[in-house]
């Protein structure tokens, strides 16, 4: 299988190597130090394929990672209604390319800058710096946020206002431990619950009845 590097980690990736090359020159436990932040990098940064499901009535886990909380909220954003909002917990050991959960519409796209408080404390979602994007599928209003956390400080989202996008193609990811919410609205039968591991493009989340 081709190994592949998210792009957004090569310059972080190609600095460590510099790193290693040059600690040679220096006490060998700089060496092993060197060699082991690259080793990381690497395996961090990694983007494997996937072979996504598909389902004209499914919603597919947007990130790798633990469900921590299944809450239901109000934003106006999305719907006048309550929905719910599932949040996924993604430590530095999971992949962090997030991925569409639907095929849908970008309606809506905002980056806020905020704190950095552990990606797991409830107020995370609330308050951290993150991106928010809701979609639109046939009519159905579904949102996605990317949560920066207290190692994390960087939201990459590859997406604009007005893009179609296919279920499971990759949106983005966040650098070094963090959080994504998917919201969807009370028509949607969730699947999830708190506690499971779940995949990008590979778990469902939840069906649209």
């Amino acid at each position: 299988m081709k190994f592949r590097i998210a792009k957004e980690g090569l310059p972080i990736i190609v600095f460590f190597l510099l790193v290693t090359i040059l600690s040679v020159f220096f006490h060998i436990s700089v060496s092993i130090a060197s060699l082991i932040l690259l080793g990381f990098c690497v395996f961090f940064f990694r983007d494997p394929e996937r072979k996504i499901i598909k389902g004209e009535n499914i919603v597919l886990a947007p990130a790798d990672g633990k469900v921590v909380a299944v809450q239901q909220i109000q934003d106006s954003r999305i719907s006048n209604e309550p929905i719910n909002r599932i949040s996924i917990f993604l430590s530095v050991f999971d992949v962090h390319i997030n991925r569409a959960p639907i095929d849908g519409e970008v309606l809506f796209l905002e980056y806020s800058k905020g704190k950095f408080l552990d990606a797991r404390n409830p107020e995370a979602s609330e308050v951290n710096e993150n991106n928010f994007m809701v979609l639109s599928h046939n009519g159905i209003k579904i949102a996605i946020r990317q949560v920066a956390g207290k190692i994390a400080r960087r939201v990459v989202c590859k997406c604009k206002k007005g893009d179609n996008l296919k279920i499971g193609e990759r949106i983005g990811m966040i650098k070094f431990g963090s959080r994504t919410d998917l919201f969807l609205p009370m028509n949607i039968k969730i699947s999830a619950k708190i506690g499971d591991i779940v995949k990008a493009g590979i778990t469902i989340m939840g069906e649209i009845t």
